[in-house]
């Protein structure tokens, strides 16, 4: 709850933690129709709907009806971004100005005309009744460049991820060169000129710069338990975010010589009964192979992953592995030519833009039985898959 008079603004979410309603002290409400961690439409406690398009992760229109959305006329309002996807400018159907607004860097609004627009800094949401702006795992406080909480990135548990303790090393001393890292309240590492953050925490690659494709594959277990004791993910395929039991990131660089680099995560192994809950870290590793560059200038480019389970000491359930295509081209444009893969567990992949914003789906593979981990690779999508 935020506000400084009574009754106080509240807020609901989901079980993924997206927010879905927002009541204000007048009492009046909004509710959010969302998917994939956009908003795509919005019900006012007038009864008016808000409806969103999107575009390359941006919202480029808006329309706004009075009462039934599908049996009244709608006004359309148009969005232009600047080069961070702040929202910069407004007009309307006619291509009129109707607003322009500027930002500075840590995403303080100024130059700004009265307009019917709360999607800001970043392109994300900014409650009147507060200030801050909505990024989905957190608030932000753009009068502070500051978050209102602390990153849950955790160096202890990102450290321990290293396989040798040459590794863990390595890690740590990546995190300690880098001062402005240690605030666990800064944005964009306290320079938003060449940073940005994507959501308070990341679906999409973290530290992705301008040009740059992400690309998250992440392998989870759909089910709520496996094997009776075993917790699973209980969730379905998301591409704003979720537990996992392991998790690989892409960043492509943009042209046709430009590079490609991964890094990895594994997720954590939870058993219950009886109200008792065990967690043990799995482990993983990542291989990128060799990048070649075909005569159009695009880049070819295969990544192969496995993880094991952190009791597999114990239940033997098998590895996960899988071994993935992918073509870049000279535009950043990320494709999936072919998947391999354990049908066990769900698999699932995505592409970001340099924003944050999710520009493609490339694999949603569901899986199967955990039997399937002892069982040879399958093509599990991609164009090349047999049909």
């Amino acid at each position: 709850m935020l506000g400084n008079v009574l009754p106080f603004e509240s807020y609901l979410y989901a079980a993924d933690g997206t927010r879905i309603h927002k009541s204000a002290a007048d009492g009046g409400y909004t509710e959010y129709v969302s998917f994939g961690g956009q908003t795509l439409a919005e019900r006012l406690s007038d009864g008016s709907w808000k409806d969103y398009i999107f575009a390359n992760g941006q919202i480029i229109a808006r329309s706004d009806t009075f009462t039934d959305p599908l049996n009244a006329q709608a006004s359309t309002t148009f969005y232009h971004h600047g080069p961070i996807g702040s929202v910069e400018v407004l007009t309307d159907g006619s291509g009129a100005l109707i607003s322009s607004s500027q930002f500075l860097p840590f995403g303080t609004e100024i130059s700004a005309g009265v307009n019917s627009n709360h999607y800001k800094f970043t392109g994300k949401e900014r409650d009147t009744e507060s200030g801050l702006d909505y990024f989905g795992a957190r608030y932000y406080a753009s009068s502070m460049g500051r978050f209102a909480s602390a990153d849950p990135y955790e160096i202890v548990l990102r450290k321990n991820q290293g396989k040798t303790p040459n590794e863990q090393k390595q890690l740590l001393d990546s995190f300690i060169a880098n001062p402005q890292a240690w605030n666990k309240y800064a944005y964009g590492l306290n320079n938003p000129l060449k940073n940005i953050d994507i959501g308070g925490n990341c679906s999409a690659p973290a530290g992705l710069r301008g040009g740059q494709t992400g690309v998250c594959v992440e392998a989870f277990i759909a089910a709520a338990r496996i094997g009776g004791v075993g917790l699973g993910d209980n969730r379905s395929f998301n591409p704003n975010g979720g537990t996992y039991r392991f998790r690989v990131d892409v960043r492509v660089d943009p042209g046709t010589d430009g590079g490609v680099s991964v890094n990895k995560d594994a997720g954590y192994s939870k058993v219950g009964f009886e109200g008792l809950n065990f967690g043990a870290r799995g482990t993983g590793d990542v291989t990128l192979g060799p990048v070649t560059t075909d005569a159009d200038g695009n880049r070819h480019f295969e990544v192969t992953g496995s993880a094991d389970n952190g009791f597999e000491a114990v239940n033997h359930l098998g590895t996960i592995s899988f071994d993935l295509k992918f073509t870049a081209a000279p535009d950043g444009t990320v494709t999936l030519d072919k998947a391999m893969g354990t049908r066990f567990p769900s698999i699932e992949s995505y592409t970001y833009n340099s924003y944050g914003h999710l520009t493609g789906t490339l694999l949603q593979a569901p899986e199967r039985q955990s039997g399937d981990l002892k069982k040879p690779q399958q093509c599990i999508g991609g164009g090349q898959c047999p049909q």
